[in-house]
């Protein structure tokens, strides 16, 4: 990764990853899959000249991969977050060169207070490209630095959904939607924390500091968070079905770490088989199920035709 050659091939080959790939996707019933780094790897707390050049090539890398099974794979890019410039002009090339349907975007790129919050003109010009592009942006932490985040892997645990869940009322707090309206944002693991906490985004920032606290977004927070998506890997059937009540079957994708950290058992089924369980939510009717298992996924990366 630190040598990002335009040569760099998986080191088992990529017909060998993608049968790989596809043999765990077939395990668990699923048809077709929207590949996307795993965050460990975006490297984008590193330097420009190592981290612009290694998104190019894994983005080259995974639109070959796809070239090679188009029946079963998609991907979405990884960007440059280094450097903003460089970020826009990749996204263009990684949608209109290598079609690729999308692109992750680490939150806090060095994680740490470094970058700028979400709804910073900091980030225009990428939401300003994604809506002319009509490329989702699937917001995706990587992890923590500080030193309460070295125990227990917590700056990967805890730092992911912890992200995101400052990100969507960012998001919403921020205008982003409003200045940006066709955009289009999935949110990681459900959105993070703050389906849980729901209760306490109902009350309006600005309610009594107005001047220290409101936001540019004035309508009600859960109007304006029904406006972003939601990947539903949240691997167990009770936090699913609390964000499918919070924010509605049409706002919640299907999502699952296959093969990924996901893939191991855990009473009695693998973590990362999610489609049952999405399957075995009753109060869904079966027209609900099929948004969240693909139509939804359909609609927001326009695989329509597939």
């Amino acid at each position: 990764m630190r040598n990002a050659s335009a040569t760099a091939r998986p080191l088992k080959g990529i017909d060998e990853e993608n049968q790989r790939n596809i043999q765990c996707m077939d395990e668990r019933g699923i048809d077709l899959q929207i590949l996307s780094i795993r965050p460990v790897s975006m490297l984008s707390a590193e330097n420009p000249m190592i981290n612009i050049p290694w998104c190019k090539v894994f983005n080259n890398v995974v639109a070959e991969a796809v070239g090679k099974r188009p029946d079963r794979l998609r991907a979405m890019a990884v960007l440059p977050q280094s450097d903003m410039k460089a970020v826009v002009e990749e996204l263009e090339r990684a949608v209109r060169d290598l079609g690729l349907v999308g692109a992750i975007v680490n939150p806090n790129p060095k994680g740490d207070e470094s970058t700028p919050p979400l709804d910073d003109e900091y980030w225009s010009p990428l939401y300003a490209k994604a809506q002319e592009l009509d490329a989702p942006l699937f917001i995706h932490a990587a992890f923590l630095t500080g030193r309460r985040f070295l125990r227990y892997r917590l700056g990967y645990m805890l730092g992911q959904p912890l992200e995101e869940t400052i990100a969507g009322p960012t998001l919403v707090y921020g205008g982003v939607l409003e200045q940006f309206p066709k955009l289009k944002v999935i949110i990681a693991h459900g959105g993070g924390g703050t389906t849980f906490q729901i209760g306490r985004y109902l009350n309006p920032p600005g309610r009594e500091e107005a001047d220290l606290y409101g936001s540019r977004y004035k309508g009600a927070f859960l109007d304006g968070y029904k406006k972003l998506y939601f990947d539903g890997t949240l691997y167990t059937k009770e936090a699913l079905e609390l964000l499918i009540k919070v924010v509605g079957p049409e706002r919640v994708l299907f999502g699952t770490e296959t093969p990924g950290r996901g893939s191991f058992k855990y009473e009695g089924r693998m973590l990362d088989d999610l489609r049952p369980v999405v399957e075995s939510i009753d109060w869904l009717s079966a027209a609900q199920k099929k948004m969240i298992l693909e139509d939804n996924a359909r609609r927001v990366f326009n695989l329509k035709n597939i």
